[in-house]
């Protein structure tokens, strides 16, 4: 356990020392592959995180850094690829499904990244941000009053679970802008304006801002872009 002690190229040397002695030793593969993950090495990491799932294929940590390598290092659809197995191999596996959501809602792909997302808030009900992309993602598919009614229940959950989500009032303006709900609309639309939240109207013209989620690592505000 070199990287305890903050040496990581004694803790690579050790790793890459036990694995010449024992290639099928998955411990040293995944350890070492970690290691690489957190210098930015993400090709090297790949490769040891394979080799790690040569060894053990089911492992889901392993399965989860796979993908999240693959997604930083520009495979996206590998990294869907991958993080499926994740979650196929744990259907309880919420960073696993909350990440994916992330990758369909980068594709646009707003159906598969709602489903995603709803496994997530199955997981953590109480994951304010899992049901605002639930409800950006109904928000996002055709207009039809049955999306549109589902968007706006998720954003109302969001807001139960974290009254000040500017980002879910934001949205949640948008939603009731698009159901011609004008009264409604203003009041989110103010409340998210007063917490500083970029503020969008039905007199601007085009969509609201797409959420970007380019950085699917850590389940915190995400952050949106014209």
């Amino acid at each position: 356990a070199y990287d305890h002690n903050g040496d990581k190229q004694e803790a690579i040397d050790g790793y890459l020392k036990s694995i010449s002695l024992n290639k099928d030793y998955f411990q040293s593969h995944a350890n070492l592959a970690f290691l690489y993950k957190e210098q930015g090495k993400f090709s090297e990491a790949i490769t040891e995180y394979n080799e790690a799932l040569r060894i053990t294929p089911s492992n889901t940590i392993a399965l989860f850094y796979l993908a999240y390598c693959y997604n930083l290092n520009g495979r996206t659809q590998d990294a869907i690829d991958t993080y499926k197995k994740a979650t196929g191999a744990n259907n309880n596996f919420f960073d696993a499904h909350y990440n994916l959501g992330a990758l369909y809602l980068e594709k646009k792909s707003y159906d598969y990244a709602g489903s995603e997302f709803v496994e997530a808030a199955r997981i953590n009900s109480t994951s304010s941000q899992s049901y605002l992309y639930v409800g950006y993602s109904y928000l996002r598919l055709v207009r039809t009053e049955e999306n549109l009614s589902a968007a706006v229940t998720n954003f109302q959950k969001a807001i139960n679970i974290r009254s000040n989500y500017g980002e879910a009032h934001y949205f949640l303006a948008v939603a009731y802008d698009k159901q011609e709900k004008f009264t409604e609309s203003a009041q989110e639309l103010k409340i998210a304006c007063e917490q500083g939240y970029f503020c969008w109207s039905s007199a601007t013209s085009g969509s609201p801002p797409m959420i970007n989620a380019t950085n699917p690592t850590q389940i915190t505000t995400l952050s949106t872009t014209n």
